[in-house]
């Protein structure tokens, strides 16, 4: 209320202003009322000074109260300014785990496509091993029956000899020292084809070569038989001359003569023989050579096969437990990024209620100091509500960034 003063010795009449304020921007309407009795000058200075220490004391608590509302909001700004912080270093671990998350899925895939590539090598290898089990079996008949053809050849040559003793005791000597030898060729190749048969797992890869050991033993036979035959001819050409000999010894002294030549002819003809058996002995000891060392090679891919079957599974083992660290790594870091979103959640809920407690201890404040505010204060209030904009500007413009 302000007071018009006389000028003069005019009368005076007290003249009261009223402030109507709908809204903060809105202009002020003034009245002009008249009281209904006029005050004297005490009751009007008494009034006076009350307004005016009613307005002093509204004037600080509203001063006191703006302080507050600032200092609330800058530590709002703060709280809001570590969130942001907070949100962008938790969105910031969720890209990493989402990266590590994809780099570990193509290392899995990589991991899976590697064991079917070994599983089909592995079933592949066990079907060729198969095969080659089945073709070592064929293999060890044809040699039964290989063995059996040299039994009856060694029959046959035994036989021979018998006959070949009555020629002469240096052929019996000599025919005695190569079947020794044969024999024991014999009872080697014996040994070999027991171990032989005690591995048979280890022939898989025997087909080819032992297609060549099959032409020897086959040369070998063509040329037994040759021998064979040569012998029965020899024989028989023996035998004849023998009886022309016995018939013509009295007749004829010259045929000493053709008779040892004879002879001469037939101890060429039995160190002939002796050289051909000598040939056969070092084929056979090639043959046997060659089959020891497949039977080498064979172990050493067997040993090699054993080592990476080892690997394999050692790999195996590690990779599902490098798996199943990186599944618990995930599920705890899901974990912790729920209780992190419930704890934003709690945070914005808070937020929203301090805000509204706050809007109405404004509204409160408005509401009952609307009719006693002065020009001052309006003007302090604009200026706190110019500085509340501009806070609010600030805030829109941070989310717009974010």
């Amino acid at each position: 209320m302000y007071m018009i003063f006389p000028a003069g010795n005019l009368p005076y009449v007290p003249v009261t202003y009223v402030a109507a304020v709908n809204t903060l921007n809105a202009p002020t309407n003034v009245q002009l009322q008249r009281p209904h009795h006029q005050l004297s000058d005490a009751q009007v200075a008494q009034r006076l000074r009350e307004t005016l220490c009613s307005t002093i004391a509204e004037l600080k608590t509203l001063k006191e109260q703006n302080r507050a509302l600032k200092e609330s909001i800058s530590k709002q700004e703060s709280k809001q300014a570590e969130m942001e912080k907070e949100q962008v270093d938790m969105s910031q671990v969720h890209e990493n785990t989402l990266d590590l998350l994809t780099q570990r899925e193509r290392e899995l895939t990589k991991l899976q496509e590697e064991l079917r590539r070994k599983d089909d090598l592995l079933i592949k290898t066990s079907q060729m091993e198969q095969d080659r089990e089945k073709e070592n079996m064929k293999t060890l008949d044809l040699l039964a029956q290989s063995e059996a053809k040299v039994a009856d050849l060694q029959e046959q040559l035994k036989i021979k000899t018998d006959f070949l003793e009555t020629a002469g005791q240096k052929e019996k000597s000599m025919i005695k020292v190569h079947v020794e030898q044969l024999s024991a060729k014999e009872t080697e190749v014996r040994k070999l084809q027991e171990v032989l048969s005690q591995k048979d797992d280890l022939l898989r890869r025997a087909q080819i070569r032992e297609q060549d050991s099959k032409w020897a033993h086959q040369d070998m036979i063509d040329l037994l038989e040759q021998k064979d035959s040569e012998l029965s001819n020899i024989k028989e050409e023996l035998r004849l001359k023998d009886e022309l000999v016995q018939k013509a010894a009295g007749k004829h002294l010259n045929s000493s003569k053709a008779y040892e030549d004879q002879l001469a002819d037939k101890t060429s003809e039995v160190s002939r023989l002796q050289e051909d058996l000598k040939v056969m002995g070092e084929v056979q000891r090639r043959v046997v050579k060659k089959r020891r060392e497949r039977t080498r090679a064979y172990i050493a891919t067997l040993d090699l096969l054993t080592k990476k079957d080892l690997e394999l599974r050692r790999n195996e083992e590690n990779w599902s437990e490098k798996y199943d660290n990186l599944q618990k790594c995930l599920h705890d870091q899901t974990v912790n990024l729920q209780l992190l979103q419930e704890e934003k959640r709690h945070l914005k809920e808070e937020e929203k209620i301090k805000k509204e407690d706050e809007e109405k201890i404004v509204d409160k404040y408005k509401g009952n100091q609307t009719e006693k505010l002065s020009d001052e204060e309006k003007i302090q209030k604009e200026q706190s509500e110019h500085e509340k904009n501009k806070l609010n500007e600030k805030r829109k413009k941070k989310r717009g960034r974010r």
